[in-house]
């Protein structure tokens, strides 16, 4: 029988059970001990995947990332125009949050993670938001607000209604609270007062 090499599905068990006790205790309160033991290993195991806890947790945001930059990519496929698009992307984040919502409460509660230290591909969400605003301010859709400045509002303000949502789950419509926030983030860049500014134009 031949030798055995590590097997990937550990290192999966390892960050499914991190992200589990990063989101409850927060990265300083989960220890490796008790991730290793969530995973159903050893802490020798967790180290010959992760160097350090602080590699792991940084590991485990960068997926969350990437699999939120993707969902969010992919409901924009096909969708053209800044307003059309800033209300799929508002709907996209809502609804990844309720079906990931491990996932997208530790990339709200990151920040401490330096995720500014990650390459461009992986801080695609911000980026896919910062660029809608953009375009919506180039278009004369928007109010012309600063997208740098902006984007972070917008998506703090979604984390913070996903984040209700995930604690009172069940009292909430998801469809009403969907098209609540969508007017609000239009409101909020300034798309009705760029109608209005146009309309009134000779």
């Amino acid at each position: 029988m031949g030798r055995r090499g590590p097997k990937p599905v550990k290192a999966e068990a390892i960050a499914k059970a991190a992200l589990a006790l990063f989101v409850e205790l927060g990265v300083k309160g989960a220890t490796t001990r008790a991730i290793a033991r969530r995973a159903q290993t050893t802490e020798g195991s967790l180290y010959r995947y992760y160097a350090s806890k602080e590699e792991l947790a940084r590991r485990v945001l960068a997926n969350c990332l990437v699999d939120f930059g993707e969902s969010i990519a992919r409901a924009l496929e096909g969708v053209s125009g800044p307003r059309p698009r800033l209300r799929t992307f508002v709907l996209a984040y809502l609804d990844y949050a309720r079906r990931s919502p491990l996932e997208h409460a530790f990339v709200v509660q990151s920040h401490n993670l330096n995720p500014a230290g990650f390459p461009d591909e992986i801080l695609r969400p911000r980026r896919i938001l910062t660029e809608i605003l953009a375009e919506g301010n180039a278009s004369g859709e928007f109010d012309g607000q600063d997208p740098r400045l902006l984007a972070p509002f917008v998506a703090g303000g979604l984390g913070r209604v996903s984040a209700l949502l995930e604690s009172r789950r069940g009292e909430f419509d998801a469809a009403q609270v969907g098209e609540a926030m969508c007017t609000a983030v239009e409101r909020l860049v300034g798309v009705r007062r760029a109608v209005e500014r146009a309309a009134a134009d000779p």
